[in-house]
C-alpha cells in the first residue's frame, strides 16, 4: 500500500505507486521500474496510462466535446474532461479520488484529542522513540496480535472506486501506447518503419532484410491488437487488459452501479 501526504489533510492510500512529485520520498526500491530511461516521476504510476489509454478511445473524447453527453456520460461522470495535456492538474483534481482507498480510522499520538483511552476498540502504549525501528514494530505486533483476536476487525465493504484488474509493466504499456500513436500518426508508413521509429530491435543477425521487417511487421501488428484492447476496455471502467477477457474473470465494473 502506498501512502500519500496532503497538506493539511488526512493521507490518501493506494494499491499502486500514485503519481509522485519532487515532495514525495519513496525510495527507488519501493517504486514500480520506470517506463523508460529517466522518465519523469509521475510517469511511474500506473494510473498515469489509465489516463492515457483513456485519451485514445474515440467515444470518450467525443462525449469531453460534447460537455459529457453521449455513450460515456456515465464514465465522464467520473473522470471528467480529460481533453487538456496537463495530467498533474487532472489528477490533484479528479484522479486521485477515483483511485485511492476509503479512509479509516487513524493512529493517533498520546494525548490527542481523538485518541479517548477508555475506548475499548483502542489501546495506549508508550514506544521508546530510540530504539531499532525493526524491533520496535516486531514487538508492537506481538502486543496487538492477541488484542485483535478481541475485537472484530472492521474491514472495508468497498475498495477505491477503479481498481487496476491485471497484473502490468510500466514500460510495456508506454511501447504499446507508442506504437498506437505512430501508427495514428503515420498511416501511410509500413508496419516494420513505425517498429524502426518505435525503436523496436529484433536479433537479425541470422535472418535476412526481408524476414526482419516481416518480423518487426508482426510485432507491432501485436501491439497494435494488445493496444485496441488495452483502449476498448478502459472506456468500460477496466485497465489494464491486452485481450478479450470475460467479465467474470474482470469482476464488475463501477460502471454497473
Amino acid at each position: 500500500m502506498y501512502e500519500k501526504q496532503l497538506l493539511r489533510r488526512p493521507p490518501m492510500y493506494f494499491r499502486y505507486a500514485p503519481p509522485l512529485t519532487g515532495l514525495d520520498e519513496y525510495s527507488p526500491e519501493d517504486l514500480p521500474k520506470e517506463p523508460y530511461k529517466n522518465a519523469p516521476r509521475y510517469m511511474r504510476s500506473v494510473y498515469y496510462y489509465w489516463w492515457l489509454f483513456l485519451k485514445e478511445h474515440e467515444g470518450y473524447m467525443a462525449c469531453c466535446s460534447a460537455a459529457g453527453v453521449g455513450d460515456y456520460a456515465k464514465l465522464y461522470t467520473d473522470f471528467g474532461d480529460i481533453r487538456d495535456d496537463d495530467f498533474m492538474m487532472w489528477w490533484k483534481k479528479t484522479g486521485r479520488h477515483l483511485f485511492c482507498e476509503p479512509q479509516e480510522e487513524r493512529i493517533y499520538p498520546f494525548p490527542h484529542p481523538h485518541c479517548d483511552p477508555s475506548d475499548p476498540t483502542r489501546i495506549v502504549v508508550s514506544l521508546p522513540l530510540t530504539r531499532d525501528f525493526d524491533r520496535l514494530t516486531a514487538e508492537l505486533k506481538q502486543i496487538l496480535k492477541p488484542l485483535r483476536k478481541k475485537v472484530p476487525v472492521k474491514r472495508p465493504t468497498k475498495g477505491a472506486k477503479y481498481n487496476v484488474v491485471t497484473r502490468h509493466v510500466l514500460s510495456s504499456l508506454h511501447q504499446h501506447h507508442k506504437v498506437w500513436r505512430l501508427s495514428k500518426e503515420h498511416p501511410e508508413l509500413p508496419q516494420h518503419e513505425i517498429a524502426d521509429l518505435a525503436g523496436i530491435t529484433i536479433d537479425d543477425e541470422n535472418q535476412s532484410g526481408t524476414d526482419a521487417k516481416a518480423v518487426k511487421a508482426i510485432i507491432v501488428s501485436r501491439y497494435m491488437k494488445q493496444a485496441r484492447c488495452l483502449i476498448d476496455y478502459v472506456g468500460k471502467g477496466y485497465f489494464p487488459v491486452t485481450r478479450i477477457t470475460p467479465r467474470a474473470i474482470l469482476g464488475k465494473s463501477p460502471l454497473d452501479d
